[in-house]
């Protein structure tokens, strides 16, 4: 598997963590992280500053007197101060949506919560791209079923594995015939692998 932002590669680091956090910030000004992180997880929980927490990319928070700097990779965007939340949240998403993630020769574009393979492109429903999203973050450790069935559903009094194993064959069988790639999950000792034939 190879992450990258154009020609930056981008390894995962092992984690226990399944909240599908996207983007790692990362700042000398605790202050202003505290405020960007909070302002940032009222559109998206996509955001972090545990280091230990697999992400997909690192995105640096620096300002001056007069403006706030936002970089990812080569990427880097300014907004002068003062500045309105509309006006951050643009900024953001014109840097990670060019965030394109490699599995195989399949690309994920996480904020567009869109795959393309061989000219062909998928949009991902919601539940499906937090699957997807989750187990490609966490490819290497796997993800317990338990733990993910709850962060889908978290307000599901019983617990139903077989809505998540549809929602997995679902999924599956989307990537198959939108894009025609095969993908694959598998389960060990309770937890789910992304695989690709």
């Amino acid at each position: 598997m190879l992450f990258s932002i154009s020609s930056r590669k981008i390894l995962p680091t092992q984690t226990i963590f399944y909240l599908p956090i996207m983007f790692f910030i990362k700042s000398n000004d605790r202050l202003l992280l505290n405020t960007i992180i909070n302002v940032l997880n009222q559109k998206a929980l996509y955001f972090t500053d545990n280091n230990k927490t697999n992400s997909f990319a690192t995105i640096l928070i620096s300002s001056d007197e007069k403006s706030f700097f936002i970089e990812i990779g080569n990427e880097k965007e300014s907004v002068t101060t003062p500045f309105t939340t509309t006006k951050l949240f643009e900024k953001i998403d014109s840097i990670l949506i060019k965030i394109e993630i490699f599995f195989h020769e399949l690309i994920y574009i996480p904020i567009k919560q869109n795959l393309t393979y061989r000219n062909k492109s998928l949009v991902l429903g919601n539940i499906h791209n937090l699957i997807f999203s989750t187990l490609l973050l966490h490819q290497k450790s796997g993800v317990n079923k338990s733990l993910l069935y709850e962060k889908i559903w978290p307000n599901d009094k019983d617990f139903h594995i077989n809505k998540l194993d549809t929602h997995l064959t679902n999924l599956k069988n989307l990537i198959n015939e939108k894009l025609i790639l095969q993908i694959n999950f598998k389960t060990i000792d309770g937890k789910i692998y992304l695989i690709s034939d």
